[in-house]
Formats: C-alpha cells, structure tokens, sequence
C-alpha cells in the first residue's frame, strides 16, 4: 500500500513538471491547487480571502506568492464592475488546460 502512495506521488510531480509547476515554491503550487479547487467548486476568491487564509503564509508573503504565479501565467486578477476596490482571482486557460492534462495524464497512469 505504501508503495502505491509513493508511486502516486512520483507520477503527480512529473506530471507538474512537465507542465512547468517546477517554477512554483512547494507553497506556491499549494496555492494555486487551492485557487484551482475552489474555482472548479464555483466559488469566487478575493485576494483578500487568500491572504487571510495563514496557511499560505503572512498576507505580505501570499501576496507575493501571487504575483509569482501571475507573472507565471496561471492567474489573473480581475475588478467587479461594481466595486473597484475588489480583486477577485481566477485561473487562466493555461492553469485550466495544464489540470486537465494532468488529471489525464493521472488517470492513465493508475489504470
């Protein structure tokens, strides 16, 4: 049994290699799963919401973990036309089609 959790765990990271994950801090990836999870949930996040969350680090330090993975490609920020103060993030197609892949490409590997 231990070895089919280790084997999954090899196959997840080549997997986030190839699709270039391997720019991202450990945190980072963790982050952008969470963001990833809670779009595919329908749910929308602030970066105020993810700031507040301590388990990304303090808000100074998601805050750059975000930059990192905007500048990466796999988030954008957008305003509400309705209030400007507010940034609520979103993956980009980039971060959508790569999970996609990745969930292929997992699911190949466990049959």
């Amino acid at each position: 049994m231990e070895d089919a959790f280790l084997r999954i765990k090899a196959i997840l990271k080549a997997i986030e290699n190839d699709e270039g994950l391997d720019d991202l801090d450990p945190i980072s990836r963790d982050l952008l799963n969470y963001i990833l999870q809670k779009n595919s949930e329908g749910q929308t996040l602030r970066v105020t919401d993810l700031t507040a969350n301590l388990s990304f680090g303090s808000p100074a330090t998601v805050y750059g973990r975000l930059a990192k993975i905007t500048d990466s490609g796999w988030i954008k920020t957008t305003t509400p036309a309705d209030d400007g103060r507010v940034k609520i993030v979103v993956p980009t197609s980039k971060a959508l089609g790569s999970l996609g892949r990745m969930s292929i490409a997992l699911t190949k590997a466990l049959v």
